[in-house]
């Protein structure tokens, strides 16, 4: 009886125990469920973050323009050809503007010569004599003459002013080209700085990608001392159901002694045994009688 008492109280204490250890790990499940949304919200946040980045990366990608970077060669070269053209037309200008500067001062001492002649009248200003008519027919031949050559003159500088005309529409020509070729140039570069700004952007966004993966990475390799705490209690709980299960047993086994070495147990032994013989001593009384 000491014994099974002894029992008991180990069983009922074990028992307690093993209701605290149950509270303890309630609580750390508990703790360990938070830890668990908390861990979950904040990789949702982490791949928020990151599928942003990735519809700017997508969207920079659309905005991305295709450039052939050998043009801008190209059109230096076409610039330079343009530009020793216009050298040429250049000089060609000089040459033909001084042309009609000269044909324009002849044109202008011509007439001047002719106004000369025509003031000069009908006497000789330094002999003061009348001019003869030979000398009257020479002035109007000279006249005639001067005449002759202004106008050729005047002819030329038409000619001249006209090429002078031309010379100028092919320059202007040739700096609309090259004022053109450099604007393209211009544009190209634009786009090539434009595209180097998306670029970086683009890289930008990666490597935050990157930083962010490294992030979630991070999260879910963290294991929690809840964790640990649980798999420990777990552990604990085994270890005391298995004691309370053998305790349990030892008691199963003296609550069988202690029926067994009880006054009921004694009793039922006894009844139990003299059913026994009295049922043997009937069975032999009804042979006897020949009883069915």
């Amino acid at each position: 009886r000491e014994k099974y008492n002894d029992l008991k109280k180990t069983n009922d204490l074990e028992e307690i125990k093993l209701k605290e250890i149950l509270t303890s790990l309630t609580f750390y499940e508990d703790q360990q469920k938070k830890d668990d949304e908390n861990k979950k919200l904040r990789i949702k946040e982490l791949e928020a973050k990151k599928e942003s980045n990735n519809k700017h990366i997508k969207d920079l990608k659309t905005k991305k323009i295709e450039v052939d970077t050998t043009t801008i060669d190209k059109y230096q070269k076409s610039i330079e050809l343009y530009d020793q053209k216009n050298q040429l037309i250049s000089t060609d200008i000089k040459k033909i503007f001084q042309e009609v500067s000269d044909l324009k001062s002849n044109i202008k001492q011509l007439e001047t010569e002719k106004e000369t002649i025509k003031k000069v009248g009908d006497i000789c200003r330094l002999c003061k004599r009348p001019f003869s008519e030979t000398d009257k027919e020479k002035n109007s031949n000279k006249i005639k003459e001067i005449e002759k050559e202004a106008l050729a003159s005047s002819t030329e500088l038409i000619k001249k002013e006209e090429l002078l005309n031309n010379k100028n529409s092919e320059s202007q020509k040739c700096m609309f080209e090259i004022k053109e070729l450099k604007d393209k140039i211009l544009k190209v570069k634009l786009l090539i700085t434009e595209n180097k700004y998306i670029e970086d952007k683009i890289k930008d966004f990666i490597d935050a990608n990157e930083s962010i993966q490294k992030d979630i990475n991070a999260v879910n390799a963290i294991k929690p001392e809840v964790k640990e705490n649980i798999d420990g209690i777990k552990k604990r709980i085994e270890v005391c159901q298995q004691k309370i299960k053998e305790l349990e047993g030892n008691l199963s086994d003296l609550d069988i002694i202690k029926f067994i070495v009880s006054e009921e147990g004694l009793k039922a032994f006894i009844i139990k045994k003299m059913l026994r013989l009295l049922n043997t001593t009937l069975n032999q009384y009804l042979k006897k009688l020949e009883a069915p």
